[in-house]
């Protein structure tokens, strides 16, 4: 079901706002061997009970709907073992200079202790509108499904609580095949 969520999301960026260019309507995609896995925001479930989200019907993005300060949304990610994480690219929707929203891969061994970013991306900034950030990690970072679990974190905070001028639209982490 969250697969048709993306996939829903993705095409809705593509048609409705336009400027992100050429995104699949796939979840996988290659080129030049490298290997892009597409995360949609639409398909995030709350950390917390409490925390609410909408959908912008115009651009398929979710905002934080709730009264909380901050909030996070995850997506468990199932990545091949061994493959490399090059880096991230974050697509939002960002009109508030006081707020920010990320998409962050965390790892964990399954306790809090074990857990760390292995990269994130902000749309903090002087954004009106729609835009895309891209990280690439210094050293990429070996996937270990035999040790980690990893998730794709959307993260939001706006000290003005809540508004639609902070979305969440999709990620996208690029990989290269392990040995």
């Amino acid at each position: 079901m969250k697969i048709k969520h993306t996939r829903l999301c993705m095409l809705g960026l593509t048609v409705i706002a336009g400027w992100f260019a050429s995104v699949n309507a796939g979840e996988k995609s290659f080129d030049n061997g490298r290997y892009y896995l597409r995360v949609g925001a639409l398909g995030a479930s709350p950390e917390l009970s409490s925390y609410q989200h909408s959908l912008d019907p115009a651009t398929r993005c979710v905002y934080h709907s709730g009264s909380e300060a901050t909030a996070s949304y995850v997506v468990n990610l199932h990545m091949p073992d061994g493959h490399k994480i090059i880096g991230l690219n974050y697509d939002f929707y960002d009109s508030d200079a006081a707020g920010y929203t990320a998409a962050k891969i965390i790892r964990s061994d399954g306790t809090i202790a074990g857990s760390s970013y292995v990269v994130a991306v902000l749309s903090q900034g002087s954004y009106f509108g729609y835009s895309s950030e891209y990280e690439e990690l210094l050293t990429p970072h070996i996937i270990d499904n035999s040790r980690y679990q990893y998730v794709m974190q959307f993260y939001r905070i706006n000290p003005t609580a809540q508004d639609d001028d902070l979305q969440m639209c999709q990620a996208r982490v690029v990989l290269e095949p392990g040995p």
